[in-house]
This record gives structure tokens, C-alpha cells and sequence, in this order.
């Protein structure tokens, strides 16, 4: 695991524990393997007092993280997700920007900022 000291956002060394959820699959869908080959790590989130900001306080290296690609596309379903999901952000958090963590894809990401900036971007996922 690789130990956060700062806050990812302001840099500062201010983070606290706030929750631990013990032994979370570091992989969660469908493999071949055993699984008793199953890897668990403790998942610690953290805040920054100074910031305000809830961030993770260990990460998983990124070749365990990513050892087993997916997600490669998405069907309407998934679109669908994401369209609601965004527009539940942005009524109740205004125009403020979001960052999501675990959307690697950004397609999340760029339908709220659609949303955020009018429609200006027309479609350009």
C-alpha cells in the first residue's frame, strides 16, 4: 500500500482518519481464478481539515489496481446511470465542480460539465 500524508487537494499534511472499512476486495467483478487468489486490503478514508476534502488514505499500487482491465465501453445503461447521476449532482450542488474518483472512462465527468456549462460542449463526450 502506498501511504497518503497530504491532502491531494491543498497539499497540507492535515488528514484524519474517519472511517475504515477492513478487508475490501481489491477486485470487485468476475474473474476465473480461486478464490482463495481473492486479495483484501483495509480501505481507510481520510479527511483534510483544512480543506474539507474525503480522499482515501492508502492506495493500492497501480499495476494491482488495474492488473485486470474493464470497463473498456459502456451501453445504455451506463449512459443512462451516468445522465441521471449527473443531474442529481447538479441540482444539489449547483454549477461546483465534482471530481469523481473511479471514473476513469471521464464520461461522467463530461456530461456533468455539459450540464454545468449549458450544453455548451454539444455532445462532445
Amino acid at each position: 500500500m502506498i501511504e497518503r500524508n497530504f491532502d491531494m487537494f491543498s497539499g497540507r499534511n492535515d488528514l484524519e482518519p474517519i472511517y475504515i472499512i477492513k478487508n475490501f476486495p481489491v477486485y470487485c467483478g468476475v474473474t476465473e481464478k480461486d478464490e482463495k487468489e481473492d486479495q483484501f486490503e483495509d480501505m481507510k478514508w481520510m479527511i483534510s481539515r483544512g480543506s474539507g476534502m474525503v480522499q482515501l488514505g492508502e492506495l493500492l499500487p497501480l499495476d494491482v489496481l488495474y492488473s485486470v482491465s474493464h470497463n473498456a465501453s459502456i451501453g445504455g445503461i451506463w449512459t443512462r446511470h451516468h445522465e441521471e447521476f449527473a443531474e442529481f449532482v447538479h441540482k444539489y450542488c449547483g454549477s461546483e465542480g465534482i471530481l469523481e474518483i473511479g471514473g476513469g472512462n471521464g464520461i461522467l465527468n463530461a456530461i456533468f460539465n455539459d450540464r454545468r456549462f449549458g450544453g455548451v460542449l454539444n455532445g462532445r463526450l
